[in-house]
């Protein structure tokens, strides 16, 4: 028996929303937590206090794949809760992170999105993870100090390769 695909016979990669969600403090090698700063993802030290306070915790939804395609660590959305609003981690071609205000799509219906994320575990028992973005596969969230400023922005790097900014702690 054989069979034959013509174009449009086979689905994209789908991603569906998982019920999984979870909220975590995100911590960068220093120890220092991520927050959203007005329309910026910084890293800050933090007080206690500080930390029970709007935009210091950030939520990973995963998603369910339906691809073909093997591809390290289940996926994922990072977003923190600004008022009512979700705010998604977001990246561009040029390396650069944003929050974007977002409705968390049910559905993805394209092998790619600025806002997913493939989390990789990176020991057996251990709080780090990399985010590799689904849109830039090269590319890893990293913290990286701009203008005297740190930041999330995304970073290359190969898939083998050791760089310790881009080890992101999950608490």
């Amino acid at each position: 028996m054989c069979f034959s695909l013509t174009d449009g016979d086979v689905d994209e990669d789908i991603f569906r929303k998982s019920s999984q969600c979870k909220s975590h403090f995100i911590r960068s090698k220093d120890n220092k937590f991520l927050v959203l700063n007005g329309d910026k993802f910084e890293t800050q030290n933090l007080t206690i206090h500080q930390q029970g306070q709007s935009g210091s915790r950030f939520s990973i939804q995963n998603y369910i794949s339906s691809s073909f395609t093997e591809r390290q660590g289940r996926v994922a959305m990072l977003y923190a809760d600004k008022g009512s609003k979700k705010m998604v981690a977001c990246c561009r071609s040029d390396g650069q992170v944003y929050p974007e205000e977002m409705v968390l799509p049910k559905k993805i219906e394209k092998d790619a999105h600025k806002a997913l994320f493939y989390l990789i575990k990176l020991n057996s028992g251990s709080d780090k993870y990399m985010f590799q973005s689904a849109m830039y596969q090269s590319k890893y969230l990293a913290f990286e100090t701009v203008e005297f400023v740190d930041k999330l922005v995304l970073r290359h790097k190969e898939p083998e390769e050791v760089d310790a900014n881009c080890e992101i702690q999950l608490s």
